[in-house]
């Protein structure tokens, strides 16, 4: 009876290990940014929100069978941009973010041999950076991602995502012309894993 036991524990255990796997990863991604304001006078045009920038991520993930869970930390400096009617000026010198992202995702179909499409949701913990004062803001994430096998333990990955979250400006540092709405990110990023 004994020796049937650790055979079981001995093949749970070697399954566990080969269904849940470690992964670290690279992201480069380029961002836009949408909302933060409106122009509330009868004439809208003026907005103030993030610009375009490029971010860099380092993802930590494990991968359990079809399932993974994951942490990203990406940063980038949007800058800040004021924009009318017919013109936008950016600042550049201001309006860094560090984004916090864990994240939950499922394999939801396969691509060829090797390449399989996933799915991820989660929160994103976005800390603005905003002329010296930094300021905390919650956004919901969602991504589709197209990964597949490069070399050896080497993966690389596609990924097209979009956050949802609340204005990055207080409604006292925003002229009274403008309103705060909520700042809308999309994007698209490349990326390599590696399994450890």
């Amino acid at each position: 009876m004994r020796p049937i036991v650790i055979a079981i524990a001995i093949s749970l255990l070697s399954l566990s290990r080969a269904a849940a796997q470690w992964h670290v990863g690279l992201d480069l991604a380029t961002v836009e940014f949408r909302g933060a304001t409106r122009d509330s006078t009868s004439s809208p045009g003026a907005t103030l929100r993030p610009d375009h920038a490029t971010m860099l991520g380092v993802r930590v993930a494990r991968w359990f069978g079809a399932w993974t869970a994951s942490v990203r930390v990406s940063t980038g400096t949007p800058g800040v941009a004021a924009g009318g009617q017919a013109f936008t000026v950016t600042d550049r010198s201001t309006g860094r973010l560090i984004e916090i992202a864990p994240l939950a995702g499922r394999r939801v179909a396969a691509v060829g041999a090797e390449g399989v499409v996933r799915i991820e949701a989660g929160p994103a913990v976005d800390l603005w950076n905003i002329n010296g004062e930094v300021r905390s803001r919650l956004a919901g994430l969602a991504a589709i991602a197209y990964e597949w096998h490069v070399a050896g333990r080497v993966m690389s990955t596609v990924r097209i995502e979009s956050t949802l979250g609340s204005s990055v400006y207080n409604a006292a540092e925003l002229p009274s012309q403008l309103e705060r709405r909520p700042t809308w990110r999309y994007g698209m990023s490349l990326g390599l894993r590696y399994r450890l």
